[in-house]
């Protein structure tokens, strides 16, 4: 694979967001998205992107943060809300995004793998996390 100074890495199935949190690994899988590529080690991590679609029940926000572990006990950001920014055309699809700005270095043993959590505010969705970087 082709070595790039930036790109996003992305989880290999869809996140279920319920108003309780749960969390889903971003490893650079191309199975959502053809265009993922592994998190470096060192790196910058510059946004947080979620696609969402089957938005259900009056979800109108979700919130969420980065954490070094798949139970969501080391977190390396912190707990964000954005609102939910509905499709143009379609209401159940969506989007939402969060800066975040922090320059990253993998700890030992943690390297490539990141996790989201999310969870509404109310209602369901389901969501296709993008992590954006660029190397440091």
């Amino acid at each position: 694979m082709a070595s790039y100074d930036r790109g996003f890495t992305s989880s290999a199935a869809k996140l279920s967001v319920t108003s309780s949190y749960a969390g889903v690994a971003v490893t650079g899988s191309t199975a959502l998205d053809a265009s993922a590529q592994p998190l470096p080690a060192a790196c910058y991590l510059a946004w947080l992107h979620g696609e969402i679609d089957t938005i259900a029940s009056s979800a109108t926000e979700i919130t969420w943060y980065i954490a070094l572990d798949s139970a969501g006990d080391r977190p390396i950001t912190s707990e964000v809300t954005v609102a939910i920014v509905e499709g143009n055309t379609d209401a159940t699809d969506g989007g939402v995004s969060t800066t975040i700005g922090l320059d990253y270095l993998a700890p030992a043993g943690a390297a490539g793998t990141l996790y989201v959590f999310a969870k509404t505010n109310t209602g369901t969705c389901s969501l296709t996390p993008r992590l954006h970087w660029r190397r440091s």
